[in-house]
Protein backbone atom coordinates (compact mmCIF):
# COMPACT_ATOMS: atom_id res chain seq x y z
CA UNK A 1 0.00 0.00 0.00
CA UNK A 2 1.58 3.33 -1.05
CA UNK A 3 2.19 5.86 1.68
CA UNK A 4 4.26 8.85 2.61
CA UNK A 5 5.64 10.11 5.90
CA UNK A 6 7.10 13.55 6.44
CA UNK A 7 10.32 13.39 8.46
CA UNK A 8 10.53 17.19 8.78
CA UNK A 9 8.67 20.02 7.09
CA UNK A 10 9.38 23.71 7.54
CA UNK A 11 11.86 26.52 7.12
CA UNK A 12 14.52 24.66 9.13
CA UNK A 13 14.42 21.39 7.22
CA UNK A 14 12.41 19.20 4.85
CA UNK A 15 12.41 15.51 4.05
CA UNK A 16 9.71 12.97 3.18
CA UNK A 17 9.71 9.19 2.84
CA UNK A 18 7.60 7.81 -0.02
CA UNK A 19 7.07 4.05 -0.13
CA UNK A 20 4.80 1.09 -0.75
CA UNK A 21 6.50 -1.06 1.89
CA UNK A 22 8.98 -2.53 -0.60
CA UNK A 23 10.18 0.37 -2.70
CA UNK A 24 11.42 3.36 -0.71
CA UNK A 25 12.26 6.86 -1.93
CA UNK A 26 13.38 9.97 -0.09
CA UNK A 27 12.27 13.43 -1.16
CA UNK A 28 14.92 15.93 -0.03
CA UNK A 29 17.43 15.63 2.81
CA UNK A 30 17.15 18.91 4.66
CA UNK A 31 17.93 17.62 8.16
CA UNK A 32 21.20 16.24 9.53
CA UNK A 33 22.33 12.84 8.29
CA UNK A 34 22.13 11.44 11.82
CA UNK A 35 18.58 12.72 12.32
CA UNK A 36 17.60 11.53 8.87
CA UNK A 37 18.80 7.98 9.56
CA UNK A 38 17.11 7.96 12.98
CA UNK A 39 13.84 9.20 11.51
CA UNK A 40 13.92 6.52 8.84
CA UNK A 41 14.63 3.80 11.40
CA UNK A 42 11.71 5.06 13.50
CA UNK A 43 9.34 4.16 10.67
CA UNK A 44 11.01 0.82 9.92
CA UNK A 45 13.24 1.82 7.00
CA UNK A 46 17.02 1.64 6.87
CA UNK A 47 18.97 4.15 4.77
CA UNK A 48 20.28 1.20 2.78
CA UNK A 49 16.68 0.33 1.85
CA UNK A 50 16.30 3.53 -0.14
CA UNK A 51 16.11 3.15 -3.90
CA UNK A 52 16.88 6.82 -4.54
CA UNK A 53 16.79 10.36 -3.19
CA UNK A 54 14.94 12.99 -5.23
CA UNK A 55 15.92 16.61 -4.63
CA UNK A 56 13.51 19.48 -5.28
CA UNK A 57 16.06 22.31 -5.19
CA UNK A 58 19.38 23.28 -3.67
CA UNK A 59 18.31 25.50 -0.76
CA UNK A 60 19.83 24.53 2.56
CA UNK A 61 16.56 23.49 4.18
CA UNK A 62 16.22 20.77 1.53
CA UNK A 63 19.80 19.49 1.24
CA UNK A 64 21.75 20.27 4.43
CA UNK A 65 22.09 16.59 5.41
CA UNK A 66 22.78 15.31 1.92
CA UNK A 67 26.60 15.47 1.83
CA UNK A 68 27.15 13.45 5.00
CA UNK A 69 24.25 11.10 4.28
CA UNK A 70 25.69 10.34 0.84
CA UNK A 71 29.17 9.83 2.26
CA UNK A 72 27.78 7.25 4.68
CA UNK A 73 25.24 5.46 2.50
CA UNK A 74 25.89 6.28 -1.21
CA UNK A 75 22.27 6.36 -2.39
CA UNK A 76 21.55 7.40 -6.02
CA UNK A 77 20.41 11.03 -6.17
CA UNK A 78 18.10 12.45 -8.84
CA UNK A 79 17.91 16.18 -9.51
CA UNK A 80 17.04 18.46 -12.40
CA UNK A 81 20.00 19.77 -14.38
CA UNK A 82 20.48 23.16 -12.71
CA UNK A 83 19.93 21.72 -9.25
CA UNK A 84 22.31 18.84 -9.96
CA UNK A 85 25.02 21.26 -11.05
CA UNK A 86 24.62 23.16 -7.77
CA UNK A 87 24.80 19.92 -5.75
CA UNK A 88 28.01 18.86 -7.48
CA UNK A 89 29.57 22.33 -7.21
CA UNK A 90 28.98 22.46 -3.46
CA UNK A 91 30.18 18.88 -2.90
CA UNK A 92 26.75 17.77 -1.67
CA UNK A 93 26.71 14.72 -3.96
CA UNK A 94 29.59 12.86 -5.64
CA UNK A 95 29.36 13.07 -9.41
CA UNK A 96 29.12 9.30 -9.79
CA UNK A 97 25.93 9.15 -7.71
CA UNK A 98 23.91 11.92 -9.32
CA UNK A 99 21.38 11.41 -12.10
CA UNK A 100 20.32 14.50 -14.03
CA UNK A 101 17.13 15.18 -15.97
CA UNK A 102 15.14 18.03 -17.45
CA UNK A 103 12.19 19.37 -15.45
CA UNK A 104 9.15 17.63 -16.89
CA UNK A 105 10.93 14.34 -17.54
CA UNK A 106 9.39 11.05 -16.42
CA UNK A 107 11.68 8.72 -14.48
CA UNK A 108 10.86 5.07 -13.86
CA UNK A 109 12.59 3.13 -11.07
CA UNK A 110 11.68 -0.38 -9.95
CA UNK A 111 8.26 -0.06 -11.56
CA UNK A 112 7.47 3.30 -9.92
CA UNK A 113 6.83 6.25 -12.24
CA UNK A 114 8.19 9.53 -10.93
CA UNK A 115 6.96 12.55 -12.85
CA UNK A 116 9.01 15.70 -12.41
CA UNK A 117 7.51 19.13 -12.96
CA UNK A 118 8.95 22.63 -12.86
CA UNK A 119 8.09 24.92 -9.96
CA UNK A 120 8.48 28.68 -9.58
CA UNK A 121 11.06 29.23 -6.85
CA UNK A 122 14.32 31.16 -6.61
CA UNK A 123 16.65 28.21 -7.06
CA UNK A 124 18.02 26.71 -10.32
CA UNK A 125 15.62 24.21 -11.94
CA UNK A 126 13.37 23.99 -8.88
CA UNK A 127 11.31 20.84 -9.37
CA UNK A 128 8.64 18.84 -7.59
CA UNK A 129 7.36 15.32 -8.21
CA UNK A 130 4.53 12.87 -8.30
CA UNK A 131 5.08 9.17 -7.53
CA UNK A 132 2.81 6.61 -9.18
CA UNK A 133 2.66 3.10 -7.69
CA UNK A 134 0.47 1.29 -10.19
CA UNK A 135 -2.89 3.07 -10.01
CA UNK A 136 -2.07 5.16 -6.93
CA UNK A 137 -0.50 8.59 -7.36
CA UNK A 138 1.08 10.69 -4.62
CA UNK A 139 1.91 14.35 -5.28
CA UNK A 140 4.23 16.87 -3.63
CA UNK A 141 4.07 20.62 -4.20
CA UNK A 142 6.01 22.92 -1.89
CA UNK A 143 8.26 25.97 -2.36
CA UNK A 144 5.97 27.52 -4.94
CA UNK A 145 5.73 31.17 -5.79
CA UNK A 146 2.38 30.43 -7.36
CA UNK A 147 0.36 27.49 -8.69
CA UNK A 148 1.48 27.31 -12.30
CA UNK A 149 -0.07 25.34 -15.13
CA UNK A 150 2.69 22.73 -14.76
CA UNK A 151 1.87 22.30 -11.07
CA UNK A 152 -1.87 22.01 -11.71
CA UNK A 153 -1.40 19.46 -14.48
CA UNK A 154 0.85 17.30 -12.31
CA UNK A 155 -1.00 17.48 -8.99
CA UNK A 156 -4.68 17.47 -9.97
CA UNK A 157 -5.86 13.87 -9.94
CA UNK A 158 -3.38 12.68 -7.29
CA UNK A 159 -4.90 10.45 -4.60
CA UNK A 160 -2.95 12.16 -1.80
CA UNK A 161 -0.90 15.35 -1.82
CA UNK A 162 1.47 17.35 0.34
CA UNK A 163 0.80 21.05 -0.28
CA UNK A 164 2.61 24.11 0.96
CA UNK A 165 0.73 26.48 3.29
CA UNK A 166 3.70 28.63 4.15
CA UNK A 167 2.47 31.96 5.46
CA UNK A 168 -0.29 34.35 6.33
CA UNK A 169 0.39 37.61 4.42
CA UNK A 170 -0.69 39.87 7.30
CA UNK A 171 1.51 38.10 9.84
CA UNK A 172 4.39 38.16 7.38
CA UNK A 173 4.10 41.87 6.58
CA UNK A 174 3.74 42.82 10.25
CA UNK A 175 6.59 40.58 11.35
CA UNK A 176 10.30 41.10 11.89
CA UNK A 177 11.65 39.83 8.57
CA UNK A 178 13.56 42.37 6.43
CA UNK A 179 11.33 44.04 3.88
CA UNK A 180 13.12 42.48 0.89
CA UNK A 181 12.69 39.03 2.43
CA UNK A 182 8.98 39.68 2.84
CA UNK A 183 8.74 40.65 -0.82
CA UNK A 184 10.65 37.51 -1.81
CA UNK A 185 8.26 35.25 0.12
CA UNK A 186 5.21 37.00 -1.37
CA UNK A 187 6.62 37.01 -4.90
CA UNK A 188 6.18 34.64 -7.82
CA UNK A 189 9.36 32.78 -6.83
CA UNK A 190 8.61 32.58 -3.12
CA UNK A 191 6.08 30.54 -1.14
CA UNK A 192 2.34 29.85 -1.08
CA UNK A 193 0.07 31.62 1.37
CA UNK A 194 -2.66 29.82 3.29
CA UNK A 195 -5.33 31.32 1.03
CA UNK A 196 -3.65 30.26 -2.22
CA UNK A 197 -3.09 26.79 -0.80
CA UNK A 198 -6.77 26.61 0.17
CA UNK A 199 -7.90 27.49 -3.34
CA UNK A 200 -5.64 24.85 -4.87
CA UNK A 201 -6.58 22.26 -2.24
CA UNK A 202 -10.25 22.73 -3.13
CA UNK A 203 -9.40 22.15 -6.80
CA UNK A 204 -7.52 18.99 -5.87
CA UNK A 205 -10.52 17.61 -3.96
CA UNK A 206 -12.83 18.35 -6.89
CA UNK A 207 -10.45 16.33 -9.07
CA UNK A 208 -10.49 13.31 -6.76
CA UNK A 209 -7.80 13.84 -4.10
CA UNK A 210 -8.70 11.87 -0.97
CA UNK A 211 -6.12 13.17 1.49
CA UNK A 212 -4.19 16.42 1.92
CA UNK A 213 -1.23 17.16 4.18
CA UNK A 214 -0.14 20.75 4.75
CA UNK A 215 3.61 21.31 4.93
CA UNK A 216 6.38 23.91 4.90
CA UNK A 217 4.38 26.00 7.37
CA UNK A 218 6.44 28.94 8.60
CA UNK A 219 7.09 29.04 12.33
CA UNK A 220 7.36 32.84 12.23
CA UNK A 221 4.80 33.91 9.63
CA UNK A 222 2.02 31.40 10.21
CA UNK A 223 0.64 28.92 12.70
CA UNK A 224 -0.50 25.35 12.23
CA UNK A 225 -3.92 26.24 13.68
CA UNK A 226 -4.36 29.13 11.25
CA UNK A 227 -3.21 27.09 8.24
CA UNK A 228 -5.62 24.30 9.16
CA UNK A 229 -8.49 26.74 9.67
CA UNK A 230 -8.02 28.56 6.36
CA UNK A 231 -7.53 25.43 4.24
CA UNK A 232 -10.20 23.31 5.91
CA UNK A 233 -12.76 26.08 5.35
CA UNK A 234 -12.35 25.52 1.60
CA UNK A 235 -12.81 21.74 1.82
CA UNK A 236 -15.83 19.50 2.41
CA UNK A 237 -16.70 19.08 6.08
CA UNK A 238 -14.76 16.22 7.62
CA UNK A 239 -12.21 16.01 4.80
CA UNK A 240 -8.98 14.38 6.10
CA UNK A 241 -6.43 17.16 6.51
CA UNK A 242 -3.09 16.53 8.21
CA UNK A 243 -0.39 18.95 9.34
CA UNK A 244 3.24 17.98 8.80
CA UNK A 245 5.27 18.71 11.98
CA UNK A 246 8.19 21.10 11.66
CA UNK A 247 10.89 19.04 13.37
CA UNK A 248 9.43 15.59 13.96
CA UNK A 249 8.19 12.58 12.04
CA UNK A 250 4.62 13.10 10.89
CA UNK A 251 1.69 10.75 10.74
CA UNK A 252 1.95 8.20 7.91
CA UNK A 253 -0.56 8.80 5.12
CA UNK A 254 -1.71 5.46 3.68
CA UNK A 255 -3.66 5.30 0.44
Amino acid sequence: MPYFTTLASGSDGNSTLISDGNRHFLLDAGISATMLAASLHSVGVSPEDLHAIFVTHAHTDHICGLRVFEKRHRIPVFAANGCAAALIATGSVPGDLIHCFKPGDLIELSGVKIQSFRTSHDSPDSTDYTFSFGGTKLGFATDLGYVSGDVRFAILGCHAVLLEANHDPDILMNGSYPYQTKLRILGDKGHLSNETCAEFAADCVREGTKHITLGHISEHNNSTALARCVVSSALPMGFPLEIAPHKAVGRTVNI
